[in-house]
């Protein structure tokens, strides 16, 4: 809902890097979106705890509200779960529980702020940020339900990434309250636990997926049916399963009954002694690179420094050589000119600050050699992804995985969601997308039908019309169905070309860079 951007505050030379947070401009005309965003600024600027992204300021102009928060650096877990199993490296068990009793600490305090009601609705791993202190922060309340400006609890319940939805939320009538988050807690502790997505389940040794379509994951949700964590993992304690089960428990009169209980629960499997802050910040440190982010940050704030300061001295060089006496100007339309004048600098600045940034690369595959590990590509701004690790206290370079641990990806969703690409102008005026749009919903039709070849053939008529990431993921897509990962690890890794920052494409060309070079495998074997 929100668009978010890296920006400056503060006297020239003693400037901070901060997040600037606003509402998409195509969401700004329409009022239910509008009313949300300001219920998040509202919840904002009263929240204040060290597990959650403090707000410094709000504010509006020209009737668009806008936040200014504190800027976490370092990575989301889903980030540092990628990050894993691109290396094949094991996460302790420890620093997970640690991750989760952090998250439900900042949770208790939220829940219990004002007698709110509030119920944050989107508790996933790309909304976890951890720093290179080591320390754990949830993200965006934007989908948060309160009684702060009256009852929104009813209105779009299924909000929130579809894999973490609580069984009551895709339920009709059911309540949603504090143990909705409590479930997605749950389930974020199950993919740390197990370094598997969430919905993975384990058949005769080998991994797989049973839900597929959207409805068959929502009915999956319904039931409860995830396996115990030390069915992937055996550092996990049969108490830790116990917990996770109690936390994920499709019946909410069956978990725990608020965020600081569980917390308490997860403090018991820490083990005496551990001190959780290092052990993760020095993971962080080894897996990305701060000094390398930290360089390439002042190179964009010099950058965007050297923009302000020209944009100023011109305006002053056009006011000395004009001769036009000044009108005045009514107080109100002088605050007015200014406010305009200070958000283009923060948009400049915004723009120049996303265009300098790195683009993420696609990770490798790992050496064929079992047990190797392999250099990642880290990603410099904030991503998300989970991971699994072992019970024991790793505070040195993590274990080893027997097999790569894959993220959970969107192959299997039938609507690949990738805007269409957006038509250039011809001279004649804006190109038309009929036939863009055209093909590819006769691709999805066919897609949904399961008749692969026609889905194969219009799929490739969209890419012949320049349909862009949405046309690749199509046909990556199909290509999975039919068993084709080779060719499916292709498509996905051109979308992901087009579109290097969509993180649903990227664990989509994971899963498939896995599953063929598995078949390769079996066919040497």
């Amino acid at each position: 809902m929100g668009a978010v951007y890296l920006a400056m505050s503060g006297h020239r030379e003693m400037e901070t890097l901060c997040v600037v947070k606003r509402l998409r401009p195509a969401l700004q005309s329409q009022p239910e979106h509008v009313r949300r965003f300001r219920h998040e600024a509202d919840l904002a600027r009263r929240l204040v705890h060290s597990n959650l992204a403090h707000t410094h300021n709000v504010g509006e102009v020209d009737g668009e509200v806008f936040l200014v928060q504190e800027f976490v650096e370092g990575h989301d877990v889903s980030a540092l779960l990628d990050e894993l199993a691109s290396r094949r490296r094991a996460f302790p068990v420890p620093v997970a529980i640690y991750i989760a009793s952090e998250i439900a600490r900042g949770l208790a305090y939220a829940h219990a702020f004002e007698n709110l009601d509030l119920v944050h609705r989107d508790i996933n791993p790309p909304n976890i940020r951890l720093t290179y202190a080591g320390e754990v922060k949830l993200l965006d309340f934007g989908i948060a339900s309160s009684n702060l400006h009256g009852d929104v609890l009813s209105e779009h319940r299924g909000a929130g990434k579809l894999w973490h939805l609580a069984p009551e939320q895709v339920r009709p009538g059911a309540v949603v309250d504090r143990r909705t988050d409590i479930y997605a807690l749950g389930v974020v502790l199950w993919e740390l636990l197990a370094q598997r997505p969430v919905g993975t389940v384990r058949e005769a040794g080998r991994d797989g997926r049973q839900p597929e379509t959207e409805g068959e994951i929502l009915v999956w949700i319904a039931r409860g049916q995830h396996q115990a964590p030390s069915v992937f993992n055996r550092e996990v304690p049969p108490e830790l399963d116990a917990l996770v089960v109690k936390a994920t428990h499709s019946n909410p009169e069956y978990r725990h009954t608020s965020a600081d209980d569980l917390r308490r629960e997860l403090a018991a499997f820490l083990p005496a002694g551990f001190h959780p802050e290092p052990v993760l910040a020095a993971l962080m440190k080894e897996l990305f690179s701060p000094e390398a982010e930290r360089a390439e940050r002042r190179r964009v704030v010099e950058a965007a420094r050297h923009l302000l300061q020209t944009s100023s001295a011109h305006r002053r060089a056009r006011t000395r050589a004009s001769d036009v006496k000044s009108v005045p100007v009514a107080e109100g339309r002088a605050r007015k000119w200014l406010l305009g004048l200070a958000s283009l600098g923060i948009i400049l600045l915004v723009g120049l600050a996303l265009l300098a940034r790195p683009r993420p690369r696609v990770a490798s595959p790992p050496a064929s050699k079992p047990g190797a590990a392999q250099p990642a590509a880290s990603e410099p701004a904030a991503g998300p992804a989970p991971s699994r690790s072992p019970v024991k206290v790793v505070s040195g370079p993590s274990q080893v995985l027997p097999e790569p641990a894959v993220r959970r990806t969107a192959a299997e969703v039938e609507t690949p969601p990738c805007p269409v690409a957006t038509a250039t102008r011809t001279e004649a005026g804006a190109a038309s997308l009929a036939p863009k749009t055209d093909h590819l919903r006769l691709a999805r039709e066919a897609f949904n039908a399961r008749d692969w070849a026609r889905a194969l053939g219009e799929g490739r008529s969209a890419v012949a019309a320049g349909g862009g990431a949405d046309a690749y993921a199509l046909l990556g897509n199909t290509y999975f169905k039919m068993g084709r990962f080779a060719d499916a690890e292709q498509a996905y890794a051109k979308a992901v070309v087009i579109e290097p920052k969509n993180a649903l494409l990227s664990d989509r060309l994971r899963i498939a860079r896995v599953r063929a070079r598995d078949g390769k495998r079996g066919e040497e074997n």
